[in-house]
C-alpha cells in the first residue's frame, strides 16, 4: 500500500511540474498573440490548464454534459498550440522544430494522462490460496 502511495504522489509530481512549464508557456504565448497584459495572459494560462484538469475530474465523477468534450478539446488544443509557440521561441534549425512541436503536444497529453491514472487506479485486494493477500495492481476502468 505504500508503494502505491508513493506512486501516485510521484505521479503528481511529475504532473505539477509539467503544469508549471505549462503556465509559463501559455501565459507568455496568450500575452504575445494577444497583447494583453501579463496579470491577464497568467489568468488565461490558469483558465486553460485549469479546464484540462477540472474537466477530466468532473467526467471522472459522472458529469458529462454536452460541452465536456468540447471544452476538454479546447483546452488540449490550445494548451499544446501556446505550449509549441513557447518552444518554438528558442528552436533552431529543422530538429529544434520538430522537437518543439513534439514537447508541445507532449506536456498537454502527457498531464491529462497523468490525472486520469491518478484519479482511476486503486489497489486492488485479491485472494492467493485461500490466504488474502494484497496486491497493488493498476484497475483498468473504461
Amino acid at each position: 500500500m505504500r508503494t502505491f502511495k508513493h506512486y501516485r504522489a510521484f505521479l503528481a509530481l511529475i504532473a505539477l511540474a509539467l503544469l508549471a512549464l505549462s503556465l509559463q508557456h501559455l501565459a507568455h504565448g496568450v500575452e504575445q498573440v494577444t497583447g494583453s497584459s501579463t496579470i491577464h495572459s497568467w489568468l488565461m494560462a490558469i483558465g486553460i490548464d485549469g479546464a484540462l484538469v477540472a474537466v477530466e475530474m468532473a467526467i471522472l465523477q459522472g458529469i458529462n454534459s454536452r460541452w465536456t468534450l468540447g471544452i476538454l478539446v479546447a483546452a488540449c488544443v490550445l494548451s499544446a498550440g501556446f505550449n509549441v509557440l513557447g518552444f518554438m521561441a528558442h528552436a533552431t534549425g529543422t530538429l529544434g522544430q520538430v522537437l518543439a512541436v513534439a514537447l508541445g503536444i507532449f506536456i498537454p497529453v502527457t498531464v491529462y494522462g497523468i490525472t486520469d491514472t491518478i484519479t482511476r487506479s486503486k489497489p486492488k485486494a485479491v485472494r492467493v490460496r485461500r490466504r488474502k493477500a494484497t496486491v497493488h495492481k493498476l484497475r483498468n476502468v473504461i
